[in-house]
């Protein structure tokens, strides 16, 4: 039902929309600084990992999950005490502090 015509708009009038202008958003500044594992991805150079691995990977083929991705995962799984992978995937995917 719609109101009448007598009544005055108790919602103002509708703001004009901009949808063309994009809003810049870093899940990553949502973080704090202070972090866990914020605090871990500043003092732990994990470039190490792509040496260790280079001779595994080839470049044909299909796409690969970058190495140092699998090594986070892996500290995840022991910092957070998880005991499954499958429970590992759906952590990172709740919390935002994961994304590091």
């Amino acid at each position: 039902m719609s109101a009448p015509d007598s009544e005055p708009n108790t919602h103002g009038e509708p703001k004009p929309r901009q949808l063309g202008e994009s809003i810049p958003v870093s899940l990553n500044n949502m973080v704090p600084k202070c972090h866990y594992y914020g605090h871990l991805d500043r003092m732990l150079d994990l470039t190490f990992v792509l040496d260790l691995v280079r001779d595994s990977y080839v470049e044909i083929g299909l796409p690969w999950i970058d190495p140092v991705v699998i090594f986070r995962l892996q500290l995840i799984l022991f910092f957070e005490g998880l005991r499954s992978e499958s429970r590992l995937i759906r952590v990172p995917a709740d919390r935002l502090c994961l994304s590091w």
